[in-house]
């Protein structure tokens, strides 16, 4: 677990705000994420953990629980906090720290604050950086890449349903991933408050603010976003002047768990980037190889078999956007995909394996959990090597996991069947091995 700063108090009104810092470089950064946060659990969760530490290497990180929200004094379930009421809950902890001028970064529905701040107060900001973000959530009439009605519905009915329990209440069909957990989601938003803050951020539109945002400006939005689409953030982009915008492969949403978000906020921000030295981190890896290719390829023939190949790596990406992994690299006819969570790594490989039987395929996947070196988009370390060797002791259909796996998933109802403990070539040691059921 990442170290966790003290947790400070700085009073707005009536009410006690509650906030972390961490770092000490020289420029500060606000950092508003979506519309629920918790300032010291937060710190407990190492992928969530591992961006806000890289915000803190060059910069004093301020992170803000606003009035109802995590460790600030709470409010009724009907109270809604307007924008002005907001923004002074960011002004209170900024006068308790001694700061002038700070640089606003906003993620999700989180950028409204950073948006209307930098449009209304720009004398106290340096600098704006939205990532996944937008100005405005719903469908209105001459904005049409709003959510649609229908959609927005379903999702809020899903988050009032789900909301703190055991299943993800953004996404259908998967389960909650480690750091986004039912435990970090009660202590940051109370349940019966869900609705309310829901309500808040369908109303609010601030795009008739984004003209009057003179700071210098960089948004940053992924392109396959599954809640916000990547034209919200072009729309930023293309309405506040002189804005830079940064488009990236991925669907990374909630916060920028991603590298390549993280060193164009430090380029923007400072000019340049730090030593590329490789960070080591804790990960789930996936394996997957399809079982007898060779052999299929002289059944249906070299067209044949490219579009079913072609179809097979469509599903598997689709596969990693839902449950949230991270591909690194084909492997052949397999895939090499990081995961934050070992729960959803096993549902990875379940949903890839269904969809290659479907198509006709065998696949077969090996999932480990260890410390990984992170350099850029490259991986390397002694638990890549041991993912490999797990995947060699799968076949066709099966899911095969180290004993580290299995651990880390206890209490999540999957079932495994021991296979033993193996030497794994080129690997030190023992290593208990288990199928997925």
């Amino acid at each position: 677990m990442a170290s966790v700063p003290e947790v400070r108090w700085a009073v707005a009104g009536r009410y006690q705000i509650a906030y972390t810092v961490a770092g000490t470089g020289p420029i500060d950064v606000v950092f508003t994420p979506n519309w629920f946060s918790n300032c010291e659990l937060v710190w407990e969760y190492p992928s969530y953990a591992r961006f806000l530490n890289r915000l803190a290497s060059f910069s004093r990180l301020i992170l803000v629980d606003r009035r109802g929200t995590g460790l600030s004094d709470p409010l009724g379930l009907d109270e809604v906090p307007t924008i002005d009421e907001r923004a002074d809950d960011v002004l209170a902890v900024l006068a308790a720290e001694g700061c002038d001028r700070v640089v606003l970064l906003g993620n999700g529905v989180g950028a409204y604050l950073p948006l209307y701040l930098a449009a209304t107060l720009p004398d106290r900001v340096s600098a704006l950086v939205v990532t996944d973000g937008t100005a405005c959530v719903r469908r209105r009439p001459g904005y049409e890449i709003g959510m649609p009605p229908s959609a927005e519905a379903r999702l809020a009915d899903r988050r009032r349903l789900h909301w703190g329990r055991d299943t993800d209440p953004f996404s259908e069909g998967s389960d909650a991933d480690n750091w986004f957990s039912a435990r970090y989601q009660r202590q940051s938003v109370a349940r019966g408050r869900v609705e309310t803050e829901i309500a808040f951020n369908s109303e609010l539109d601030l795009r008739p603010l984004l003209g009057a945002i003179h700071v210098p400006t960089l948004v940053v939005h992924h392109r396959d976003n599954p809640q916000l689409r990547v034209t919200h953030g072009r729309y930023i982009a293309d309405h506040v002047p002189g804005a830079r915008f940064v488009e990236l492969d991925g669907a990374t949403f909630f916060w920028a768990d991603d590298d390549r978000t993280m060193d164009a906020v430090e380029e923007f921000l400072t000019g340049a980037l730090h030593s590329t030295q490789s960070d080591v981190v804790l990960a789930t890896l996936m394996f997957t190889d399809i079982v007898g290719s060779t052999a299929q390829i002289s059944v249906v023939g070299d067209r044949a078999w490219h579009n079913l190949l072609s179809h097979h790596e469509t599903e598997v990406r689709h596969q990693l956007q839902v449950f949230g992994g991270r591909e690194i690299k084909t492997t052949g006819d397999g895939f090499l995909a990081v995961f934050s969570s070992a729960q959803r790594a096993i549902a990875c490989g379940r949903g890839v394996v269904a969809a290659a039987a479907s198509a006709g395929l065998e696949v077969r996947v090996g999932i480990h959990t260890g410390e990984i070196e992170l350099r850029g988009d490259d991986l390397g370390g002694i638990a890549v090597n041991v993912a490999s060797r797990v995947l060699g002791h799968a076949g066709g259909g099966e899911i095969v996991v180290s004993q580290t796996v299995k651990d880390l998933v206890l209490g999540a109802s999957i079932d495994f069947d021991s296979l033993g403990q193996h030497a794994l070539k080129g690997v030190p040691g023992s290593w208990g091995l288990w199928r997925v059921r």
